[in-house]
């Protein structure tokens, strides 16, 4: 990616990436139930790039100066998992992943009124980012997502 991403769709759709870029199986319609009449829900479309350094500080850039940032979540290890709330800033998040601190991150953001979230995780000298575009609906009664 050389050209800067004004827009969280300026990545590629998981569609468009190379087969041996694929970590993960395509998404089933089905619950796998016996019976067949369960579905569950549509999931959400990935994108995914790999990224070098400049890059990487270009979307920061863009995250910080069109988006309005929820949280920022570290990525520890292979084995552990994220915490379920951010602690980290985008300064703290941009020198983690220059000095290869962490795993990765994840950046939860609002653009044009959407939801999204990109993963930045440390593939060697590279980034590979993976996003993604989050719907969330408000329970009933709750007045909370």
């Amino acid at each position: 990616m050389s050209e800067t991403l004004t827009s969280p769709t300026d990545v590629p759709a998981a569609s468009s990436r190379r087969p041996e870029d694929s970590e993960s199986p395509p998404a089933s319609d089905s619950s796998g139930a016996a019976d067949g009449d369960f579905k569950s829900p549509a999931l959400p479309e990935l994108r995914s790039s790999t990224l070098d350094l400049a890059e990487v500080e270009r979307l920061l850039r863009d995250i910080e100066a069109c988006a309005q940032i929820t949280e920022i979540i570290p990525k520890q290890s292979a084995q552990g998992y994220a915490p379920e709330t951010g602690t980290l800033t985008l300064e703290d998040a941009r020198e983690l992943l220059r000095a290869r601190a962490v795993r990765g991150v994840q950046i939860r953001y609002c653009h044009d009124g959407t939801d999204w979230w990109d993963t930045l995780m440390v593939t060697g000298e590279n980034f590979r980012l993976v996003r993604i575009q989050h719907v969330f609906e408000k329970t009933a009664g709750s007045g909370v997502l």
